[in-house]
């Protein structure tokens, strides 16, 4: 099985809560069972208010009702490239692993499909729903498509090749092009690295965008359950758990345990405890970031980790951003620290040329304004200069000495004093910096879906 990891299983794991109901997966294999493997993608819309992760809920609280029917790991949430240009907000993709009885392959396909169309916002322009399913445990070929659609532009065209090799059925609507997702999510692979989600809903009816959570109990649970995180900017005072967009998500806790976030959504749920999914996923696991041995490698829509000097002074553009130039022996690019992404632009603007530097971040192809830039999400500092090569000082009369020529010395400026050295070189003048070597990142509010924060380890 490529998707899940042994040490977090989900037997005996509650994933699905509604009221005092839920449902609880087992890691048994029931009887004479097939696996089954079904993704979903590209169900949502940012406008019209809608998200896959519901549309996924909706699929396993129907799907339970099939009777020899068991899910063998957590709904899985799959964020893909950032990059991509079409994608409505997260690129996130859904997979569901269980299994069921021989000959319900039919019934479970034509179910999934019924609910997607149901509940997808087809009449969005930018919304065109996918669905994948195989019988029997993934092949290893999905995690190299999966891989794939993590770091580059993947075409529908690639996408169906794929399901064909693995022998997926499919199903697209509108343009398809969620299908292109729903197969890379059967390949997920989260043996490297995995963090947990639960989500909490409302009534999709309900557009408003304010969502009533008590700031105070967010605090509380970020005081009081140590392995969730993502839960409050402390910097920007700002709730981080709520979603800004019309979407039917409630609160979402994120967590290194999936026991985290269920004590986490407890916390919060009040007495109403609003329907919720748990899920495991690739958030927050810096999964998209590749390392590059050198500039020139970098391609745009792609995301990176490369080292460089910092070549000329960090400069502020109109709308806050602040932007410097990393250079290698192969080449240049520039890195922006965009305004959203707060407090991180300061340390970033003060940085000097020479300056060593380890940057991560995803690359924006070039346009008739600007060149190939890579948007920074942190930036490890490897080493600063901490001095310039000035000329030295008159040992007689304490003036700024001039240059005599390359090799032929200094001479003092002032004229009346006359002193000559024609040994005399450079000297090193120290200068004070307010930057440490080490890691800086944006606060909470700017991180994105799969970056991975320090707090989790520097990756």
């Amino acid at each position: 099985m490529i998707s899940g990891d042994p040490k977090t299983p989900i037997k005996g794991s509650m994933f699905f809560f509604k009221g005092k109901e839920g449902l609880i997966g087992t890691g048994i294999r029931p009887g004479e069972s097939v696996s089954i493997s079904i993704g979903i993608d590209d169900t949502d819309s940012a406008r019209r208010g809608m998200c896959t992760t519901y549309v996924a809920t909706m699929v396993v609280e129907t799907l339970d009702t099939i009777p020899g029917l068991v899910f063998r790991d957590f709904p899985c949430l799959v964020r893909l490239n950032p990059q991509v240009p079409n994608k409505t907000r997260g690129n996130g993709a859904l997979a569901l692993h269980l299994w069921a009885e021989p000959g319900s392959e039919d019934e479970i396909f034509d179910t999934v499909c019924h609910l997607v169309s149901e509940h997808s916002v087809l009449e969005d322009p930018s919304t065109h729903p996918g669905i994948a399913m195989g019988a029997g445990d993934p092949p290893d070929i999905l995690r190299e498509y999966y891989n794939s659609c993590l770091h580059r532009i993947v075409t529908r065209r690639e996408a169906l090749e794929m399901a064909e090799l693995a022998g997926l059925r499919t199903m697209g609507m509108k343009e398809g092009l969620g299908v292109i997702g729903a197969v890379a999510a059967l390949g997920a692979d989260f043996n490297r690295d995995q963090t947990f989600e639960i989500i909490a809903y409302r009534d999709p009816g309900d557009r408003g965008r304010e969502r009533g959570i008590d700031e105070d109990l967010v605090l509380r649970l970020d005081r009081e359950v140590s392995e969730t995180f993502y839960n409050y900017d402390y910097m920007n005072h700002k709730v981080c758990v709520v979603p800004a967009s019309p979407c039917p998500v409630l609160f979402g806790v994120r967590g290194e345990t999936p026991g985290a976030v269920v004590r986490g959504y407890n916390i919060l749920r009040g007495e109403e405890s609003p329907p919720a999914t748990l899920f495991r996923t690739n958030q927050h696991t810096d999964a998209h970031l590749e390392r590059a041995a050198k500039i020139a490698s970098l391609r745009p829509r792609s995301s990176y980790i490369v080292k460089g000097t910092v070549h000329g002074t960090p400069r502020s553009i109109p709308g806050g951003h602040v932007i410097f130039t990393l250079s290698d022996g192969s080449g240049q690019i520039d890195c922006a620290a965009y305004e959203p992404t707060k407090q991180f632009r300061g340390p970033v603007g003060k940085l000097r040329p020479g300056d060593l530097v380890r940057v991560y971040g995803s690359v924006r192809p070039a346009d008739s304004r600007h060149g190939m830039t890579l948007n920074l999400e942190k930036v490890e500092i490897i080493s600063l200069v901490d001095s310039v090569d000035t000329n030295p000082t008159c040992p007689r009369c304490g003036s700024r000495m001039e240059s005599m020529g390359k090799g032929s010395g200094f001479r003092c400026r002032d004229r009346s004093c006359g002193f000559r050295d024609r040994t005399a070189g450079k000297v090193k003048l120290p200068i004070p910096r307010e930057l440490a070597k080490g890691f800086y990142e944006p606060p909470p509010v700017a991180w994105r879906h799969l970056y991975r924060p320090l707090l989790r380890g520097a990756g």
